[in-house]
């Protein structure tokens, strides 16, 4: 999957685990100009556990940072979401991660506090 600046290569395909309560996911390697950036994680279905990780986790190589690429690769997985049938998705980040923050608010996600 690409976007014309980034691309999603799969890395991996994860099974469920019911008794840890883990559902399947698919771990991605962001990359730029074919060479690695970063990785995006994307969880199918829902579990109370998820309220905690989250359906997707991002993590972007220090020396590419500040390019929106973490908001880029999760607007690249909307096919696959859609694929699943999955009707929302959870993303979670430590409020005081401000880039992570910040790449929540371009997604339009809206912010639920506990």
């Amino acid at each position: 999957m690409s976007d014309g600046k980034i691309e999603l290569c799969s890395v991996a395909k994860n099974p469920a685990i019911p008794e840890k309560k883990w559902v399947p996911g698919y771990q991605f390697e962001i990359r730029r100009e074919g060479k690695r950036a970063g990785e995006v994680n994307l969880r199918i279905g829902y579990t109370d556990g998820l309220y905690y990780s989250g359906n997707i986790g991002y993590m972007v190589d220090k020396q590419y940072r500040g390019h929106g690429y973490a908001e880029k690769a999760c607007r690249l997985l909307v096919p696959v979401i859609r694929a699943h049938g999955m009707k929302k998705v959870l993303i979670t980040n430590n409020p005081e991660n401000i880039a992570s923050r910040r790449t929540c608010e371009k997604l339009g996600a809206k912010q639920i506090l506990y």
